[in-house]
């Protein structure tokens, strides 16, 4: 019976929580790939503005100072995705609105970035780079790490809701906090680092 039981808890471990990431993972690349195709389908109206927008920001480019406007878009376009996977977790609504919100997240970051590359070309990849390396390596995964801790309470929850006894434990889920508390500190090293980082790096561009 021991041995019965340990395997079983080791299958839940090992099996179940990657499958909750897979699944979030899927969503997430299926909105990539669909910002990808509106990319596409609108670069012929976007392709001018980006262009001029482009044109007016190099022009600009070190010329104005750091501004809280900035500083808000920029915490806001950082955290927007977290925080709401975060929140969702304390509703059985998060069982759906949590893929559906990873799907978002690919869907926006890829729009942007295919639309700017459309614009760039192949010789704009560095430019490219150096306006969403920073960002796409910092927000995706941490959407995802607390999409995936977030989805198994929301499931627990749904579960309680429908009647289920499996979410008694939720109150006692302090590591769900302490991994929102290190993505946080993650993600604003993140806007920090945009802030500071990419202006200089586009100048040496």
């Amino acid at each position: 019976m021991q041995r019965k039981k340990a395997r079983r808890l080791h299958c839940v471990t090992v099996e179940l929580l990657p499958l909750r990431m897979a699944l979030l993972a899927v969503f997430l690349f299926l909105g990539i790939f669909a910002g990808y195709l509106l990319s596409g389908c609108c670069r012929a109206e976007t392709g001018a503005e980006l262009s001029d927008y482009l044109d007016r920001y190099f022009a600009r480019a070190g010329q104005d100072a750091l501004t809280w406007e900035t500083v808000g878009q920029t915490l806001w376009c950082y955290f927007r995705a977290s925080a709401c996977a975060f929140l969702l977790g304390f509703s059985p609504i998060g069982v759906a609105g949590l893929p559906l919100l990873c799907a978002a997240q690919g869907l926006v970051l890829s729009f942007s970035l295919f639309c700017f590359a459309g614009v760039l070309g192949r010789e704009g990849f560095l430019v490219l780079f150096a306006l969403f390396g920073v960002r796409v390596c910092v927000v995706l995964p941490c959407t995802l790490l607390l999409s995936a801790a977030a989805l198994e309470r929301a499931y627990a929850m749904a579960r309680m809701t429908l009647g289920g006894k499996r979410a008694q434990r939720l109150s006692a889920g302090g590591g769900y906090y302490v991994r929102f508390a290190l993505c946080c500190v993650c993600l604003f090293l993140g806007a920090t680092a945009e802030l500071w980082l990419v202006p200089r790096l586009l100048a040496a561009i």
